[in-house]
């Protein structure tokens, strides 16, 4: 997740890394399965709110990568 809570603080957005674990990875599935059924577009996820989109891209980028 990111380091800052300020979004426009670019000096530490870029320089932040995300790292999950398996477990990290399976709830954020069922919080995104969760976000869709219910008809939400949005959920908090690790103290950070994702849209749903994002989660999606999040979870195919993170299978991609070997979880």
């Amino acid at each position: 997740m990111r380091n800052t809570k300020k979004p426009d603080d670019e000096d530490k957005i870029t320089e932040s890394r995300m790292f999950y674990t398996k477990d990290q990875y399976k709830d954020l599935i069922k919080m995104y399965e969760r976000a869709i059924k219910t008809g939400k577009t949005n959920f908090i996820f690790e103290n950070e709110t994702l849209t749903v989109p994002y989660a999606k891209y999040l979870i195919n980028y993170l299978k991609q990568n070997g979880y």
